[in-house]
């Protein structure tokens, strides 16, 4: 089964992420997305942080805690590091890496090209 949480929206706590990894425990989860809350302008959420770039690093920490203390809880799971890592800082994904993500981009598509039909 694969899941996943968006972290640090507003009101959430380090206990609701602690209860996130018991989730994805007993869930037994395969694969797990998991990345900063990045509000975009023009959002109803963006008004919840209002001055992001002041505590986007703060944003991009709590994500990098996460995936570290999922990787202990649950040692097998794939743990992707999302672009949103990436999006805060130009090492982001690499980051993610370093903090117990095993994955970190999605497989190459290959375009298989059929000839076309004749009638």
């Amino acid at each position: 089964a694969g899941t996943g949480v968006m972290i640090g929206l507003p009101g959430q706590t380090v206990e609701n992420l602690a209860d996130d990894i018991l989730f994805f425990r007993n869930l037994d989860a395969d694969m797990i997305g998991m990345g900063p809350f990045i509000p975009h302008h023009g959002t109803p959420m963006a008004e919840s942080i209002p001055d992001f770039e002041k505590v986007k690093y703060e944003q991009l920490d709590l994500a990098l805690k996460m995936i570290a203390a999922t990787r202990i809880v649950l040692k097998d799971v794939n743990i992707a590091a999302a672009t949103a890592l990436q999006a805060i800082d130009e090492f982001g994904r690499e980051r993610g890496l370093k903090a117990g993500a095993k994955d970190s981009y999605l497989s190459p598509v290959t375009v298989v090209r059929f000839p076309s039909a004749t009638l």
